[in-house]
C-alpha cells in the first residue's frame, strides 16, 4: 500500500498550478535538492504532526506544519515565485492520490540570503513560509 500524505497534495497542486511551473517546472522536492539543481527551485519539509486526542480517540482532523523554501538567485524571481505559491496554496483544499486536504493555510513568510549546501554557486535568494495543513487521515 502506498504510503499517503498530504506533501504530496501540495506537490500536486504546486506543478498543476502556470504560475508556479512558469518558474520551477517540476522542480518541487522534499527534503533537499541536489547540488545540480538549476535555480529557481522549491523544497519543502514537514516540521510538525499535532494529533488532538481525547481520553480514547482522536478529536478532529490532524494539522501538518510544511516548511517551504523558494530559492532563485535573485530577490525579485523569489519573491515573485513565492507570491505565486502563495495564491496558489492559501486556502487550497482537494484530493490526491486518495488522501483529502481539508485546508492550507500560509502562516508565516521570511526573505532570506542563503548559501546553498554543497554547492561553490553564489549565495540564493529564498522566501521561507511555514504552511499549516488539516487533512483527512484514513
Amino acid at each position: 500500500m502506498a504510503v499517503r500524505y498530504p506533501d504530496k497534495n501540495v506537490r500536486n497542486a504546486l506543478i498543476s498550478d502556470a504560475s508556479v511551473t512558469q518558474y520551477v517546472g517540476h522542480r518541487v522536492f522534499n527534503q533537499y535538492a541536489t547540488p545540480e539543481t538549476p535555480l529557481p527551485f522549491i523544497v519543502t519539509r514537514r516540521t510538525a504532526t499535532e494529533r488532538e486526542q481525547a481520553f480514547t480517540v482522536p478529536v478532529g482532523v490532524p494539522r501538518l506544519t510544511l516548511n517551504l523554501v523558494c530559492y532563485a538567485d535573485t530577490f525579485e524571481v523569489a519573491r515573485e515565485l513565492a507570491d505565486a505559491v502563495r495564491r496558489c496554496l492559501d486556502g487550497f483544499g482537494g484530493y490526491f492520490d486518495n488522501t483529502q486536504v481539508k485546508q492550507v493555510a500560509v502562516e508565516e513568510e521570511r526573505d532570506e540570503l542563503v548559501q546553498l549546501a554543497g554547492s561553490e554557486k553564489p549565495p540564493a535568494f529564498a522566501v521561507e513560509m511555514d504552511l499549516d495543513i488539516w487533512w483527512q487521515e484514513t
